[in-house]
């Protein structure tokens, strides 16, 4: 699926549904099962396909699709079916749910500012207790939004036509001043102050600037060699970075470092795609295992003799996004990775792990076969937290007891969450032209025993929840130069 937001969101892929909604309005009125075994039978089907979309359809099945007819269908039985005379139809109609019925879309309006500020004040993942308390909260908004505005709404005495629609147009036309000040302002930075506004800042502010500009994806695939993607011109392009976006954050500190050692280095990204071949994402189509097949050859006819191997590891194997275990879960669809010719269902067989491993390591060795040199980065520490906010929350709400602490998450975390990788990856035999690098030894139990920062001297690593700024990537990016120095490939 290539938009799988604007397929979720727009018209286009959502009219079927009010269109079956619409049928049924023609043909309910001449449908005469209204009692019987049949129509209880259709009511409890209805109730059952509901409650089954509720239990097994998740975010992961990017609706709507064909999937998307379960609770459909199941909808529309309840509706023509389960009436007064069934057994589902008395349980929907009983006096709990039909006053939650009549207040529903207030609570539909009001449970998302409610949990949306939550996220925002909170440092870490929202609690279960919070989110109990906003449903109470929530239900009785509601139920005084329904008294109070709702039903002096319905009397046609109490506001005219002319009337509302001013009071429509007024709060739309506010609404959107505000949200376009919003968007164009960048959320309106003046609002944040002191350290807030400087810890802010760093969300933007060390991002790989140039970095990005070479990044490919399947809407726009840059196959090496692109002249906009090579660094330090003035010297020979000796050395290729190959990777996703967790390579391409070190591209602008890695470029500098290069440039004291006078190499030449070119850029080959593909965001969500390691730089192996025989690869494809979960949940996104794209062209991962054709461009890196372009650039594996590009790579075999080229005269670079250094290749930098980087990549999120540990996602296309573990599939879930990261949580620290702290508080800080990190927001997105699973990341697994599959071989080609393999569907979802493999990520549940035993096979799975060293199937990716075996991918992974094919890469390194075919390299390594056509002698070039292989600098091969093991897993960086994630965060869980998007950094540069949690600093800034830190900061805004005054958590006076954090302001004196390094942030950091446990080593223990970080050690279980890239076993496997790190299993896969050692059974990579010695070779003399491969180099592994282990970031954890730059950021874990180093400043702080048994944890891995994600600041220097109060200065975040990270511009986000996973990748590293340009602070972060300096450090890993010396690391590497060093080890390639001790190999005299430098």
């Amino acid at each position: 699926m290539l938009y799988p937001k604007a397929n979720f969101y727009l018209l286009p892929s959502r009219a079927w549904e009010l269109l079956a909604g619409a049928i049924l309005a023609i043909i309910l009125p001449q449908l005469n099962v209204k009692k019987g075994w049949l129509c209880q039978l259709l009511a409890l089907i209805g109730f059952g396909l509901i409650i089954y979309s509720i239990v097994s359809l998740s975010k992961i099945d990017l609706m709507p699709n064909k999937l998307t007819l379960i609770p459909v269908i199941g909808t529309m039985l309840i509706i023509a079916f389960a009436n007064k005379e069934t057994g589902i139809g008395k349980i929907l109609g009983s006096k709990p749910l039909s006053g939650i019925g009549l207040i529903s879309y207030s609570a539909y309006l009001w449970h998302q500012p409610l949990f949306a500020f939550a996220r925002v004040r909170s440092l870490g993942e929202v609690s279960v207790d919070t989110y109990a308390a906003l449903i109470i909260c929530t239900l009785i908004l509601a139920y005084l939004t329904w008294c109070f505005v709702e039903t002096p709404f319905r009397k046609k005495n109490c506001f005219s036509r002319r009337q509302i629609f001013f009071s429509a147009i007024s709060g739309a036309s506010f609404f959107i001043i505000v949200g376009l000040v919003g968007v164009l302002t960048k959320g309106i930075p003046s609002r944040l102050s002191g350290d807030a506004a400087y810890y802010a800042s760093f969300a933007n502010k060390y991002r790989p600037v140039n970095g990005e500009i070479c990044y490919s994806n399947r809407h726009n695939l840059l196959y090496p060699p692109q002249k906009q993607c090579i660094y330090n011109k003035d010297y020979n392009l000796n050395i290729a970075l190959w990777g996703d976006s967790h390579a391409g954050a070190l591209t602008d500190s890695l470029t500098q470092e290069m440039l004291m050692q006078k190499q030449g280095i070119i850029e080959i990204i593909y965001i969500g795609c390691p730089p192996v071949t025989g690869f494809k994402h979960y949940t996104k189509s794209g062209k991962c295992n054709q461009f890196n097949i372009e650039a594996l050859k590009y790579i075999k006819n080229s005269d670079i003799q250094s290749v930098i191997l980087l990549a999120r590891w540990p996602l296309y194997i573990e599939g879930k996004r990261f949580n620290n275990g702290e508080g800080g879960v990190e927001k997105g669809s699973d990341g697994y990775g599959l071989p080609i010719g393999r569907d979802k269902s493999f990520v549940n067989n035993a096979a799975f792990i060293p199937e990716i491993g075996k991918i992974y390591r094919r890469t390194v060795t075919e390299l390594l076969n056509i002698g070039k040199k292989v600098i091969l980065v093991y897993p960086i520490p994630e965060a869980g937290w998007n950094v540069p906010d949690y600093f800034t929350k830190i900061h805004l709400h005054d958590y006076s007891f954090l302001k004196t602490i390094t942030v950091s998450t446990s080593f223990n975390t970080f050690k279980l969450r890239t076993k496997n990788t790190y299993e896969q990856l050692d059974m990579l035999p010695n070779h003399s032209n491969l180099l592994k690098i282990y970031p954890e030894n730059v950021f874990c139990n180093t400043i702080l025993k048994g944890r891995c920062v994600l600041e220097l001297n109060k200065k975040p690593l990270y511009y986000d929840d996973d990748h590293l700024n340009y602070i972060g990537g300096q450090l890993v990016s010396k690391e590497i130069i060093k080890e390639m120095k001790a190999k005299q490939w430098l």
